[in-house]
């Protein structure tokens, strides 16, 4: 199973600033959502449509009351990646071959990897990983 923590962890510490500025929105993006997926795996075999915090909440309004913990670990996902999307979107950075968008974002990142990992291996719940 590809463990999208350490992938989102990879791109945290990557250069780019001599990739086209939407190749990092897009992995990162991939990466959000792999994330997203590995939280709600096995919740009655579905997943949530998209990262918007809209479609997690509806996505666990369906599920069984055992989803709680998984919903807050999916929320503060959705939370990381509107800030990125918004300083995406914002952001005049792409013109000049700067791109901080993830560096702005990365102690958020580094800290939800953290929280998706300790969540996984079983040993706390997601309340407890999640500040």
């Amino acid at each position: 199973m590809k463990l999208f923590s350490n992938e989102l962890r990879s791109l945290c510490f990557q250069d780019h600033s001599q990739q086209a500025p939407f190749v990092t929105r897009t992995r990162f993006e991939r990466c959000m959502y792999g994330l997203l997926i590995e939280v709600t795996a096995g919740v009655d075999g579905k997943n949530p449509e998209s990262l918007s915090e809209v479609a997690i909440l509806q996505f666990f309004e369906k599920q069984r009351p055992r989803a709680d913990e998984d919903r807050k670990l999916a929320l503060s996902i959705a939370k990381i990646f509107e800030k990125f999307t918004y300083l995406c979107d914002t952001s005049n950075w792409s013109n000049d071959g700067q791109d901080p968008r993830i560096e702005i974002c990365r102690d958020d990142i580094l800290r939800l990897c953290d929280a998706v990992d300790i969540y996984k291996s079983g040993k706390k719940s997601a309340a407890t990983c999640i500040r």
